[in-house]
C-alpha cells in the first residue's frame, strides 16, 4: 500500500469488501419488501453476523460449533480480507469467499426479485 496515499490507497483494494456489503443489503431489502423492515433486519443480521464470527471477541469463546463455522461468515471472510491487506499480505480464500458471497446473494437477489414481480 502506498504510504502518500495513507487510507485512501485501501479504497480500491476493499472493493470486494463493499461488492458483498452491497449484495447483502440489496438481498435483505428485497427480502423484507420496505425500506424500515429492510433497516431493521440489516441490523440485527448484521449483528449476529459480528457476534458469531468473532469480530467483538476470540473465536476461542465462542461455542464449538460457532468455532467451526465462523470462518465461513461472510464479516470474518470482510475481516480476515481487510487485515491482510493492512499486513500488506493478500488472502486468496477470503478474496474468493467474498466473491462467492456477493455473486450468491445478488442472484438470491435477482430470483427475488423475480419471484415478486410474476406474483403481482
Amino acid at each position: 500500500l502506498s504510504k502518500s496515499f495513507g487510507a485512501f490507497s485501501l479504497l480500491f483494494p476493499c472493493m470486494p469488501v463493499f461488492l458483498f456489503a452491497a449484495a447483502f443489503s440489496l438481498f435483505l431489502y428485497e427480502l423484507s419488501g420496505d425500506a424500515l423492515g429492510g433497516t431493521v433486519l440489516l441490523f440485527f443480521v448484521t449483528l449476529f453476523m459480528a457476534l458469531f464470527s468473532g469480530l467483538f471477541y476470540p473465536v476461542s469463546y465462542l461455542p464449538s460449533f460457532f468455532q467451526k463455522t465462523a470462518r465461513w461468515i461472510p464479516a470474518a471472510c470482510a475481516n480476515r480480507y481487510v487485515l491482510g491487506l493492512l499486513y500488506e499480505t493478500f488472502d486468496l480464500r477470503s478474496f474468493l469467499c467474498l466473491c462467492l458471497y456477493s455473486s450468491f446473494f445478488y442472484l438470491l437477489t435477482v430470483l427475488a426479485l423475480k419471484i415478486r414481480q410474476n406474483k403481482e
